[in-house]
């Protein structure tokens, strides 16, 4: 029963992971699409990956839109 449990266990948090890198990786695209270089991407990946998907989420609302320029 307990390696049941421990199975369960282990798949949610690779799920839970996966979806961390997954809203990473949208928010960066999100980012990208408002103007940001694409050169400085790492950068973007590096704050969402140590940081929150929250934190590249205030970044995303803050960063101008410069796509119509």
């Amino acid at each position: 029963m307990a390696n049941g449990f421990a199975i369960v266990l282990v798949l949610f948090y690779v799920a839970a992971f996966a979806a961390y890198l997954l809203a990473v990786r949208l928010l960066a695209d999100i980012i990208q699409m408002k103007g940001f270089s694409v050169e400085n991407r790492w950068k973007l990946y590096f704050i969402g990956v140590f940081t929150t998907p929250i934190v590249l989420g205030i970044i995303a609302i803050a960063v101008p839109d410069r796509s119509k320029e």
